[in-house]
């Protein structure tokens, strides 16, 4: 805690990079029970291993109001 007492704000939001692919969910779960969700994500390969980037806030939008892209295809989802 800061010297005067007074709780720190937490930032707005945080980004993050070169998140291995077994690593992700566990850094998914640990902003989303702070408080942030996703605001943007890719996925990319490094050597044949999967990895991820994202940014993630805090500014009130539950994962609850978030809404699929529109590119995102749900037969395809349902499919695996």
């Amino acid at each position: 805690m800061p010297r005067s007492g007074r709780k720190q704000a937490s930032p707005q939001w945080y980004g993050r990079h070169a998140i291995p692919g077994k690593f992700y969910q566990y850094v998914f779960d640990n902003f989303y029970y702070q408080g942030y969700t996703p605001q943007l994500l890719a996925g990319y390969n490094v050597n044949n291993e999967v990895q991820f980037a994202g940014v993630w806030d805090n500014t009130g939008i539950s994962g609850t109001d978030m809404k699929p892209d529109r590119h995102f295809d749900q037969q395809l989802y349902e499919k695996e």
